[in-house]
């Protein structure tokens, strides 16, 4: 299940709250949708195919299974 799948049903479940409950609610949906965001850009900054490529390549040559050209 997805964050904003996540947030959708929350945001139902906010419309039939009130009070301390309803606060709550809010607050959940407000950390959430910040903590997608925040995710969001580090995946962004991140090449997460080059980094691995390049880790299994110094580890090949590390342990001698790659030969370094």
């Amino acid at each position: 299940m997805r964050i904003r799948d996540l947030v959708d049903r929350l945001e139902e479940i906010e419309k039939h709250t009130d009070g301390e409950a309803k606060e709550l609610t809010t607050n959940l949906i407000g950390e959430l949708i910040e903590f997608d965001l925040k995710m969001h850009k580090f995946f962004q900054s991140v090449n997460l195919e080059q980094e691995l490529l390049q880790y299994l390549m110094d580890e090949g040559i590390e342990s001698g299974l790659v030969g370094q050209a």
